[in-house]
């Protein structure tokens, strides 16, 4: 985890052809994405060649059930599912993949300690929603370069503040429940989503849209579409936003009268409320 104090060597392969040579190399250990590990899943079906000997990490970005299963079948079944980010030297939390269990809750890594709060910087107790902050260690970022502003925001007390909301169970293993702030991680690129929102509000008619993304109790990467609106749109319009989202293993489409609203004169949606509402609700296994 820091090449840099010991000395070490990264070879590129910037070929086009990303997977073409991966399995003609003693590989012990890779890290994917959801989208490239599809494409190794094809590129292993077209070259005839596999091994089942290797590590093969996951992160930046919800891995649906049917791509794990897909990946033990085909690649190896040594899958680690991997929650961390660029400003931290090692994973804040992993999980070893055998089953659905697995892609929702995740174990603190041996040199972590991730915690989820509250507003007030308050441990959360088990099952309440919250903020996930890490601790940082030695080889941790702990500021961004000429931005004392946003360091004050990620970086408090001695702890990094990823921007995710989560939730712990008695075991402590955490689940991420999606982005504190208005974000789209899809297949881990964060996409604002006023101007996706506003798109759909105008392509619907309806008097608000609010977008949600995460892994629903089937292992699927869920995109749910909240409206609010008096009346049902018409399926055939609900079917042209559906297919903008096609890169969702399921998008759903959720009509309410009214969205929860704040009592302050804005009146602004509560959408960690409202998430809470339509999100499917976290299992108790």
């Amino acid at each position: 985890s820091a090449v840099w104090h010991a000395g070490g060597c990264v070879v590129l392969d910037q070929r086009q052809e990303k997977f073409e040579h991966f399995f003609r190399q003693p590989i012990t250990s890779t890290l994917l994405v959801p989208t490239t590990l599809k494409a190794l899943l094809k590129a292993s079906v077209a070259s005839g060649l596999s091994t089942r000997e290797f590590e093969l990490g996951i992160t930046a970005g919800f891995l649906p059930l049917g791509l794990a299963e897909n990946a033990v079948r085909q690649l190896t079944k040594k899958i680690v599912i991997h929650y961390s980010s660029t400003e931290l030297g090692t994973s804040a939390l992993h999980s070893n993949f055998t089953g659905l269990d697995d892609l929702h809750w995740m174990t603190p890594g041996d040199d972590r300690a991730p915690q989820v709060v509250d507003d007030n910087g308050v441990e959360c107790f088990v099952g309440q929603e919250g903020e996930l902050r890490v601790q940082t260690t030695d080889i941790d970022s702990t500021f961004y370069l000429d931005d004392a502003e946003t360091s004050a925001k990620f970086f408090r007390d001695g702890f990094f503040y990823p921007g995710d909301m989560a939730v712990k169970r008695a075991d402590g293993r955490i689940r991420i429940l999606g982005r504190t702030v208005d974000v789209l991680n899809m297949h881990g690129t964060k996409v604002a989503v006023a101007p996706l929102e506003e798109k759909i509000q105008r392509q619907l008619r309806v008097e608000e849209v609010c977008l949600f993304s995460g892994l629903n109790d089937h292992g699927l990467e869920e995109l749910v579409v909240a409206i609010q609106a008096d009346d049902q749109p018409q399926q055939s319009d609900l079917e042209v936003v559906h297919q903008e989202f096609m890169s969702f293993d399921k998008v759903r489409f959720v009509v309410l009268k009214e969205f929860p609203r704040a009592d302050t004169g804005m009146r602004k949606t509560q959408r960690a409320v409202l998430r809470k509402h339509v999100f499917l609700e976290i299992g108790a296994h």
